[in-house]
């Protein structure tokens, strides 16, 4: 089984969100920015300049392929990375050209970061001085400040990762002493300099004078846009604590004015954006209390999507003009405890993207609903309550602030549904995200939204689109010539541009020029063959059902049988005499990354179309002796809170495993010596919402309601979730339950009834439920990956109507496939 490498983590259930900043040199793509609390007011000394990144020259130990070079960390490109290879202690060094001073520095990681790092600099590249060494990073923007230092080369040594990929680094930052915030305070101790406070770590503590009173401004050199701020105090806090905001330093607008009971940290919230250069934080000791106050850090946190979202995805604005939403066609649709707005995208390359306003009248007044600028032409208005009816109206952003203006009026009512109306409701969520979040260029599923550079297209997941898009057409989402239409522009760029190896698509491939992107390091830069049995379920799949005669049909077929019969499965038994397939091989590695795969897990399906092939199949005894040939790994047979698993190992398996390959092969239909598939499927998820009803873990909210543990981005990355204490941490994936619904609709539908209404102010965006998310850590996964959302529409209707199970099982080879198993089952027993 292998694991993804998702981009980016974040935390949507705390109120306080992330603060994002164009153009401030020390905020970064909507994460958090740690400011710290001074003692005195700080005259800053003239210091020498960190120069230009065009001076720079960047040299690294090691790269993990060519596309992950050194120079990627401080091109300002948030698509591009420099990326280790799979092992510890590897280090990017920065010649400035010449000697500067630096006072701090901001590393923006890919999900693999470094979790022990240290930051030297040297006069001569030989004779290193450490002046930052972190035991353990925050996370995907690390932020730190330190005494000033001086040197013109710099080196970030990164001397442990956080997950089995190596260093992965989209940009680094160096600051001068001109680009930190300036901190003073009314009544300095003096028992602490200001470099210590702002270091980020949450350990240092600043410690107040013993007046009851003290007030703390924070220069933040120009206007930021505020949403709220988080006191982290030491040994002990204030009373009360009041926050004002100015653009001048002379008039001050109060904000919040709250009584402080945390013993641990504090947030002020505030209702909506504050644009402020300055910040003042009045502080009141209790009235019983003469201890001095002391605090940890300061966080400031503003707008959670604004620049994150353009710089992972700018190429979501599609038209090619800056208007007004009024000639965008805005529309507004009720749902269940929701309304779903949709426009027409705009390319416009100086759009930051939009502003959504509601109102409880079509007179107004109008309030701003989105706590940043919302970048897709798709939002989803959760508030939670049925048999309302709201107005909105929609503005275009400028990257420079400005706003268009307003759209006309739309209104809507959302009201209760039954279950067939939410399960519509839900699918039609989830195709959003293959054909209102698919690449422009190709139709091809992006990896992830919130999570990848938009650039970076999947195989598998594009395999699962297709039958989304499917469906969609045939539930009525779009018609059935646009989907065609699409589905076909799709097929057409597998065929002609993207790399194929032996017939075999890469697991990740430009979604423009269809070039490879390795996957797990530089080894895997060639054929996937897993990924591309997903591919080719999913166009067999629709192949069957756009049956009609007409020209874009009669092409869509004809390619998707062409493209079917040029897989050579049997070249991927890598030598004669092999009865076992293996998942890559490389033109330039050829068979380095030596994975070959057994079950049980999601890879069924790559050996039945492997035996079902009529160009390139393998003989179905190699289901057996290949595919089951670890029979003490396969033949399971135990029992696990009363319910029999045919098979696997033991129950510590994720759901995606009775997913993935079961899209479009009937579990009903397919039986070996060991079981029915669907009977296997039925009592596995069973195990694995039984375990979670148990909840040895103590997990959070885990009962009937939420259960489902599958593969899904967590809060530390990445994992495959399933039973068992070592595999289980608390993260729940709505995708595990709702994929599960043709196995279990009823305790599925009562998971959906629970997510939905109990979570889904949290755990909703514009394409449904988000990833995934952890009740422990109040996190909540920042958006979707294709591989994950692609099963939810498939299944749905497989539960509803076995739409894709019919399509792909009357596929003659198919039929074929499961004869030729029938034969090779019973001369085995």
């Amino acid at each position: 089984m292998k694991t993804r490498n998702p981009r980016i983590n974040s935390n949507r259930f705390p109120t306080l969100q992330a603060l994002s900043v164009p153009g401030f040199p020390w905020i970064l793509s909507g994460w958090l920015v740690t400011v710290a609390v001074a003692l005195s007011s700080l005259a800053v000394e003239p210091v020498s300049v960190v120069p230009a990144k065009t001076n720079w020259v960047v040299t690294a130990s090691d790269v993990q392929a060519e596309n992950f070079r050194a120079e990627f960390a401080i091109d300002s490109d948030y698509a591009t990375r420099w990326s280790s290879p799979f092992e510890d202690g590897h280090w990017l060094q920065i010649d400035l050209g010449h000697p500067a001073t630096v006072t701090g520095v901001q590393l923006s990681w890919e999900v693999a970061r470094a979790n022990k790092f240290r930051l030297q600099y040297s006069d001569n590249a030989e004779n290193w001085q450490t002046c930052l060494n972190i035991n353990e990073g925050h996370g995907h923007v690390d932020q730190f400040y330190f005494p000033p230092a001086t040197g013109r080369f710099w080196r970030l040594l990164c001397d442990k990762r956080n997950s089995e990929w190596g260093a992965s680094l989209w940009e680094i930052e160096l600051f001068g002493m001109d680009q930190k915030p300036i901190v003073t305070t009314s009544s300095p101790s003096g028992n602490i300099s200001p470099e210590v406070v702002i270091d980020g770590d949450q350990q240092t503590i600043w410690q107040s004078s013993a007046e009851p009173d003290q007030s703390i401004v924070v220069d933040l050199r120009e206007n930021i846009d505020l949403s709220g701020v988080c006191v982290y105090w030491g040994d002990s806090y204030v009373g009360t604590i009041v926050l004002e905001v100015s653009e001048d330093g002379i008039n001050w607008l109060l904000l919040s004015d709250q009584s402080a009971i945390s013993v641990d940290k504090h947030s002020l919230i505030l209702g909506q954006t504050q644009s402020a250069r300055y910040l003042r934080l009045n502080l009141s000791r209790p009235a019983d209390s003469n201890t001095p106050v002391t605090i940890r850090e300061i966080e400031l946190r503003g707008p959670e999507e604004a620049i994150r979202r353009a710089n992972v995805c700018p190429c979501l604005f599609q038209s090619a003009s800056r208007k007004s939403p009024v000639e965008h066609e805005l529309t507004a649709q009720g749902h269940d405890s929701r309304v779903d707005l949709k426009w027409a995208p705009s390319s416009d390359p100086t759009l930051r993207g939009h502003n959504i306003y509601r109102a409880d009248s079509e007179d107004g007044p109008f309030e701003l609903i989105n706590r940043s600028v919302h970048p897709l032409h798709i939002y989803s208005d959760f508030f939670g309550e049925n048999n309302r009816t709201f107005y909105y109206r929609v503005t275009h952003v400028g990257k420079d602030g400005s706003e268009s203006q307003p759209s006309r009026v739309v209104s809507a009512t959302s009201s209760a549904m039954t279950d067939e109306q939410l399960l519509t409701s839900i699918q039609e969520a989830a195709f959003r995200y293959f054909w209102d979040f698919a690449d422009p260029a190709s139709g091809l599923a992006r990896e992830g939204y919130y999570t990848h550079p938009c650039e970076t297209c999947t195989t598998g997941g594009t395999g699962f689109g297709l039958m989304t898009i499917m469906v969609g057409a045939d539930r009525g989402f779009v018609s059935r010539s646009q989907a065609a239409e699409r589905l076909l522009k799709m097929v057409r760029f597998l065929e002609e541009k993207a790399d194929r190896y032996h017939g075999v698509w890469s697991h990740w491939l430009h979604c423009t020029t269809g070039e490879t992107i390795p996957f797990s390091g530089p080894a895997d830069n060639g054929g996937d063959l897993v990924e591309t049995a997903f591919l080719i379920q999913g166009m067999l799949t629709v192949g069957q059902y756009f049956d009609r005669e007409n020209p874009v049909e009669n092409e869509l077929r004809e390619r998707i049988t062409r493209l079917w019969k040029e897989v050579e499965w049997d070249w991927y038994l890598r030598e004669p005499g092999n009865k076992r397939l293996y998942w890559h091989w490389s033109p330039n590695h050829h068979w380095k990354m030596n994975h070959q795969f057994v079950g049980f897990n999601e890879c069924m399906i790559t050996y039945l179309l492997a035996i079902a092939s009529p160009t390139h199949s393998i003989p179905a005894e190699y289901y057996y002796e290949g595919w089951v040939s670890e029979l003490q790994h396969y033949a399971d047979g135990k029992q696990y809170f009363g319910i029999t698993k045919p098979v696997g190992r033991s129950m510590s398996e994720p759901l995606f495993f009775t997913h993935y390959s079961f899209l479009g092969l009937d579990p009903n239909r397919f039986n070996d010596r060991f079981c029915n598939y669907y009977e296997n499927n039925r009592n596995t998820t069973l195990i694995n919402r039984a375990y979670c009803i148990d909840n040895p873990g103590k997990h959070k909210g885990y009962g009937e309601g939420l259960w489902g543990l599958t593969a899904s981005l967590n809060p530390d990355g990445y994992k495959a979730h399933a039973p068992g204490i070592n595999r289980d941490d608390g993260t729940i994936a709505p995708t595990a339950a709702i994929c599960a619904i043709p196995y279990t609709p009823k305790e599925s539908m009562a998971a959906i009834r629970h997510l939905y209404h109990e979570y889904g102010k949290q755990i909703w965006g514009p394409f449904g439920f988000y990833d995934a998310f952890n009740l422990d850590r109040d996190w909540v996964s920042p958006g979707n990956l294709a591989i994950d959302q692609g099963p939810m529409v498939p299944m749905i209707e497989n539960y509803r109507t076995k739409l894709c199970w019919k399509m792909f099982m009357s596929n003659p080879e198919i039929e074929l496939m499961l004869e030729k198993m029938q034969d090779s089952t019973d001369s085995s027993k």
